[in-house]
């Protein structure tokens, strides 16, 4: 059990009031039969070709009001639509409660829970930024298209046609969190608007644990990647905790990367 699971334990799942029932498929280079079975429509591709795919797709969905997000190989699309199973709060209420979420507010309220379990004999303060990296760092990649062991493309992968413009609102889709340390469906979406306005936020990946996103516009200079990265920590601290380490660390990486990596465990 990790640090953040000790800290606030496993998060009540909503009961599940309906079924999701499965979307036809988009056109794409697998046959309909061998299509997993998803709530929104499904685009397959091979996974070498991910990254260059969802930029075709997402210039192509989003004139009809929609986003292209993907979702990984078939099991990683089985466990998506598992979060459909633990809540299922209708997508227009989520986006709603959403925009009565005040991101700063929830920072706070993670940032008291860190200090009042850290142990007062204990000189390790995870808040604390940790020394700036004296050599460069590499900037991030997508990587959702890969094998986590071997790093090497999946044979294929899943795009969904998510039916909005607007990136932050793909976990209301989704009905993505609650778990854990993971941020319930609303707690994301507020977040993501956030970060979408200040950076140029798009969503490239969920795969049931992981986010990747791209973003726009990088944070200028070390102050404020490093108050983006204390914001990221906050919100995913496994990105520094079981990642990369320190806060420093991941401002430096945060200070040259337009991608953006969140995992819960």
């Amino acid at each position: 059990m990790n640090f953040f699971q000790r800290l606030f334990g496993r998060r009540p799942a909503t009961p599940p009031q309906k079924t999701s029932t499965p979307a036809p498929a988009a056109t794409s280079p697998v046959t309909l039969a061998a299509m997993p079975q998803f709530p929104y429509p499904l685009y397959a591709a091979r996974g070498a070709e991910a990254v260059r795919q969802w930029r075709t797709l997402q210039a192509e969905w989003r004139k009809e009001g929609c986003s292209a997000l993907l979702l990984g190989n078939e099991k990683e699309v089985r466990r998506v639509t598992e979060s459909f199973e633990c809540n299922e709060t209708p997508v227009e209420r989520v986006i709603e409660n959403a925009r009565s979420q005040k991101p700063f507010r929830f920072f706070r309220q993670q940032l008291a829970g860190i200090r009042e379990y850290l142990d007062p004999e204990d000189e390790y303060d995870p808040w604390q930024a940790g020394e700036w990296p004296r050599q460069p760092v590499e900037p991030q990649e997508l990587g959702a298209h890969r094998d986590v062991l071997t790093r090497k493309p999946k044979e294929t992968v899943y795009f969904a046609k998510i039916p909005t413009v607007h990136a932050f609102e793909i976990p209301a889709y989704l009905q993505f969190g609650g778990w854990n340390a993971c941020p319930w469906p609303q707690e994301h979406v507020a977040i993501l608007r956030r970060w979408s306005e200040r950076y140029g936020l798009e969503m490239y990946a969920y795969t049931g644990d992981v986010i990747e996103c791209e973003i726009a516009r990088p944070p200028a200079g070390r102050k404020e990647a490093l108050k983006l990265a204390r914001e990221q920590y906050l919100y995913c601290s496994d990105i520094v905790d079981q990642g990369v380490g320190s806060i420093a660390s991941l401002a430096a990486i945060l200070e040259v990367s337009t991608h953006w990596y969140f995992w819960w465990d």
